[in-house]
């Protein structure tokens, strides 16, 4: 498949609305970056990336993209669609709700080393690689019940914290983090053409950064210098700075 067609190529309509809730989130500018980055990298090692199976007119086709994303086309549709503010919404409560967890992981050691706590730290674990909305809800409502049953014992650490019950708070957060989803879902289905079409766009190239990272790490697998190469560190620190939450779900108490 030539590079142009590759860009042009017909999406059912389930394809788009996957790409498009991939690359919805992501900052146009940091997008364009890392997608330069990664195929440029794509190019300098373009042997080794072909030998691991990638696509020979895949760097060409990320380049075609990415000018794409570029474009002042794009670039408008992405500020109309930040006005909307809907993707702010939800990335506040994202970051409310991970906050909420830095804190609990913060206080709970002091809880769990005691005798006859009746919680333990693996009731509390799986925070560490929270990102996708869904996990975030997941999470909250698994640990809904372990934080109930040590709510006596958490009183102490919550003098200044709102609602006064941490499993009220945390009820809260989980019910704030749904709405927020479910109107990002809602307000994806009555998107005007070229705001989703872009999404489409920005999910092309953050799937195609992802693909050549992961074939790059193939390829370079106990070389840690060249595999180091293939990463998304430009798209990283613009999540973190996105968010203002850190980016993590925080470290599990122990």
């Amino acid at each position: 498949m030539a590079p142009a067609e590759a860009v042009k190529q017909e999406l059912s309509r389930a394809e788009m609305e996957r790409l498009a809730k991939k690359g919805e989130k992501e900052n146009l500018d940091a997008l364009v970056e890392q997608g330069g980055v990664t195929a440029a990298n794509a190019r300098a090692e373009a042997g080794p990336l072909a030998d691991a199976g990638l696509d020979p007119d895949r760097a060409e086709v990320l380049e075609s993209r990415v000018a794409k994303l570029n474009s002042d086309a794009s670039r408008r549709a992405d500020a109309k669609a930040q006005a909307k503010g809907h993707t702010r919404s939800e990335a506040k409560a994202r970051a409310k709700a991970k906050a909420f967890v830095r804190w609990l992981h913060g206080v709970t050691p002091m809880i769990l080393r005691k005798e006859g706590c009746p919680v333990t730290a693996a009731d509390l674990a799986g925070s560490a690689r929270l990102k996708a909305t869904a996990d975030i809800v997941g999470y909250l409502g698994r640990i809904a019940g372990p934080v109930g049953r040590i709510e006596k014992q958490l009183e102490p650490f919550r003098k200044k914290r709102t609602p006064a019950r941490a499993v009220d708070e945390l009820a809260v957060l989980q019910k704030d983090l749904q709405d927020a989803d479910e109107t990002q879902e809602t307000s994806r289905d009555a998107l005007p053409a070229e705001t989703f079409a872009l999404y489409v766009l920005k999910g092309q190239v953050l799937e195609d950064i992802e693909d050549v990272n992961r074939l790059g790490r193939v390829a370079f697998d106990g070389d840690a210098v060249r595999a180091a190469k293939f990463n998304k560190d430009i798209l990283l620190r613009a999540r973190r700075s996105r968010s203002g939450d850190g980016g993590g779900g925080g470290t599990p108490p122990g």
